[in-house]
C-alpha cells in the first residue's frame, strides 16, 4: 500500500488486525493492530536535514 501525507505530514490508515511495518524513505517502524489496542496508534517517522 502507498499513501501520501496530507498537509500538516499526517497519514490514516484502516487494516486488519496483526504487525505491520511502516517505511519512508530509509525510516522503518512496525506496529500491531491489536484487538484490545486504542482505536488511534501514533508512529513517528521524523525527516530532518540535521547530521548528528
Amino acid at each position: 500500500m502507498s499513501c501520501r501525507t496530507d498537509d500538516n505530514g499526517l497519514v490514516s490508515i484502516e487494516g486488519f488486525l496483526g504487525e505491520y511495518e511502516l517505511v519512508c524513505e530509509d525510516k522503518k517502524v512496525s506496529f500491531q493492530l491489536e484487538k484490545d489496542a486504542e482505536a488511534v496508534q501514533t508512529v513517528n517517522l521524523i525527516k530532518t536535514n540535521i547530521l548528528v
